[in-house]
């Protein structure tokens, strides 16, 4: 059972100094079912950080790199593994890479 359908929604912070993708996070974010966007100094369960590299993370803190927060953003647009995967050109590695292992 997921985290959301125990005890309520997964509050996710946003922690993002561009200004404009912080803006384009949270309109994609707001209507993903099960997840609620908290504001500075709210209490959450996940915090998604993304800085300019000007400064470092703070203790306990992992930084996504450019990678995840482009599928997160795919995601909450609401595209499929399989869209994220097409759009990102490693739908074909990963579809060999299962046949191989349906193969063993």
């Amino acid at each position: 059972m997921s985290k959301s359908t125990e005890a309520g929604p997964i509050r996710l912070a946003l922690k993002i100094e561009d200004p404009a993708l912080a803006d384009r996070l949270a309109k994609l974010l707001a209507n993903v079912p099960g997840l609620q966007l908290v504001g500075a100094g709210e209490s959450a369960d996940v915090t998604l950080l993304h800085s300019n590299g000007v400064s470092g993370p703070v203790e306990g803190d992992v930084p996504l790199t450019p990678r995840e927060l482009e599928v997160l953003t795919l995601l909450a647009e609401g595209l499929s593994n399989k869209a994220i995967a097409g759009r990102l050109g490693i739908y074909a590695v990963a579809h060999a890479a299962r046949r191989g292992v349906m193969q063993l």
